[in-house]
């Protein structure tokens, strides 16, 4: 049985379109924070590289 079957055919329908709504959102928001925390990673690293270069005296101030 699959799972639109599942959910037309049940006693609990609208419990199950609840859970599927859940676990959809849930997905949603892993999704967000996944590309959240790769644009962060990407920040640090730009911040790194910044500190790097003065830190070894590329930007001199005049």
């Amino acid at each position: 049985m699959d799972l639109r079957s599942l959910v037309e055919k049940s006693g609990d329908a609208d419990l199950l379109r609840g859970m599927i709504g859940f676990g959809a959102e849930r997905l949603e928001a892993l999704a967000a924070r996944g590309e959240a925390e790769r644009k962060l990673g990407k920040v640090r690293r730009e911040i790194d590289t910044i500190v790097t270069a003065i830190a070894s005296g590329m930007f001199l101030r005049a």
